[in-house]
C-alpha cells in the first residue's frame, strides 16, 4: 500500500495462484445487475415470494508490466543501501504503473482498462463546485456501493484549485477542499491525491468496487552477467506485475474532465 494511492484508496486486491507450472488463467467473478426482493408474509400460512437476481460477469485476465534498470557494482557494493534503494524505486515505478492503469488505463497495446476508460461510467467537465461534489458522492451512494468507501482522487494542481473555492454563498469561509488531521477531504469524503492522475480531472466512487487481480507476486530479479554490461561491472534489476483492472458497478463512478 505504501506505493499505490489507489489501494491506499480502497481498491480491493484479489491474489492470484498461478499454479505449481506457472498456468495463468482467467478470473471470472459474478456481479449483480438486478438485486433480490424479500417479502413480509402476511401470516404464519404464507409462502415466500420467489425472487431471482439478474446477473451477469466481470472477467479478469493477465495483463503484464514491469521494469528494468541499471546499477553500477559500487553501489551493489554498498548492500546496507542498495537493496533497500533498489526496492523502494522499483516498487514505486511499479506502483505508479498499476495506478495509471488503475486510473486511466486504454485497454490497449497492453494495458488494463482503467476507471476512466469503463463504458457506464458519469462524466461532466468544466468548473467544480461543492454541488459536482455532491453529485458524485451520490451518484456512488444511489448504486448499493458501500457509502464508507467513496472517495476522491485527483491531482496535486486540482486539489491546489479546489483549497482557493469556497463550498457556496452561504459558507464564504469554507474551502472546498479541507487538509484535517484526520486526513484529506471533499465534501467529508476522504480524498487522495497523485502527481500521476488524470490530468485536471477528479475521480469519484467506492473504491472497493474496483477490483484488482494480481497473479502472483512482483518479485525483483537481479542479473549481474548480461554480455553487454559484464565487463563494466554494470548489474540489471527487472519487475514484473501480472495484472488486471475491473470495475463492478460502472454507474457507481463519476469523472469530472477539465476541472476549473
Amino acid at each position: 500500500r505504501p506505493w499505490s494511492v489507489a489501494a491506499r484508496a480502497g481498491v480491493t486486491v484479489i491474489p492470484v495462484d498461478v499454479g505449481p507450472h506457472g498456468i495463468c488463467h482467467d478470473i471470472v467473478l459474478p456481479r449483480t445487475t438486478t438485486g433480490m426482493t424479500a417479502y413480509w408474509l402476511t401470516d404464519e400460512t404464507a409462502g415466500l415470494t420467489q425472487s431471482d437476481p439478474a446477473m451477469d460477469k466481470v472477467t479478469l485476465r493477465q495483463k503484464t508490466g514491469g521494469a528494468l534498470t541499471k546499477f553500477s557494482r559500487l553501489l551493489a557494493q554498498q548492500s546496507d543501501v542498495a537493496d533497500s534503494f533498489l526496492q523502494r524505486e522499483m516498487l514505486a515505478t511499479v506502483g505508479q504503473l498499476l495506478d495509471t492503469a488503475i486510473l486511466a488505463g486504454t485497454g490497449a497495446t497492453g494495458q488494463p482498462l482503467g476507471i476512466k476508460n469503463h463504458a457506464g461510467i458519469n462524466t461532466a467537465s468544466g468548473a467544480f463546485a461543492w454541488t459536482n461534489a455532491l453529485v458524485m458522492e451520490e451518484n456512488a451512494a444511489s448504486h448499493a456501493a458501500d457509502d464508507q468507501k467513496i472517495a476522491f482522487l485527483t491531482t496535486p494542481a486540482v486539489r491546489k484549485l479546489l483549497k482557493g473555492k469556497t463550498l457556496d454563498a452561504g459558507n464564504a469561509g469554507e474551502p472546498l477542499w479541507k487538509s484535517t488531521p484526520e486526513g484529506e477531504q471533499i465534501a467529508g469524503r476522504r480524498a487522495h491525491v497523485a502527481s500521476y492522475a488524470p490530468t485536471s480531472s477528479i475521480i469519484a466512487g467506492p473504491w472497493n468496487d474496483c477490483i484488482l487481480a494480481m497473479w502472483g507476486t512482483p518479485t525483483l530479479e537481479i542479473n549481474p552477467y548480461d554480455a553487454n554490461d559484464y565487463k563494466a561491472g554494470i548489474i540489471q534489476a527487472r519487475i514484473f506485475v501480472d495484472c488486471d483492472v475491473a470495475v463492478a458497478h460502472p454507474a457507481a463512478w463519476s469523472v469530472h474532465n477539465t476541472v476549473s
